[in-house]
């Protein structure tokens, strides 16, 4: 003879509460990483202030930094222009240089005017160079 065993599953009331909260929880879990992961969260102000707010942070550091790199471009060609007239300068110098290493120990008047003559020019070259650079109308 078999004996008579009954089984009986409860259900409560309170496990199907329980079941109901997991559910809805699970489904705003689902939601929330959702939106985190394509950034609607961030851009909508209804949503989440907090993620406005920061939204707005990011978008004005953006700003200050795509300014910040203009004005470093800005400073590398202004840099390029004084070093290319710094170069020409010494150019000039090295030229007025040579000129006055030429003439020592020569006592000849036609050589130390022509001499004369190259050491003026160079001079109204330095001098030129010195008053026309210039970047975006600033004198460097």
């Amino acid at each position: 003879m078999i004996p008579n065993m009954n089984f009986a599953i409860g259900y409560s009331a309170e496990y199907g509460a329980l079941q109901n909260n997991m559910f809805n929880i699970q489904r705003k879990l689902d939601k929330t990483m959702e939106n985190l992961s394509t950034g609607s969260k961030v851009n909508d102000m209804k949503d989440d202030m907090s993620g406005k707010a920061m939204a707005d942070i990011l978008q004005s550091w953006k700003v200050g930094t795509d300014e910040a790199i203009e004005n470093i471009k800005e400073f590398i060609s202004f840099t390029k222009t004084a070093e290319d007239a710094l170069d020409k300068l010494q150019e000039v110098l090295f030229d007025m240089k040579q000129t006055v290493d030429r003439l020592t120990g020569i006592d000849n008047p036609s050589e130390n005017g022509i001499a004369q003559n190259e050491l003026e020019a160079d001079l109204m070259a330095y001098e030129r160079i010195l008053e026309q650079t210039q970047f975006k109308g600033w004198k460097v």
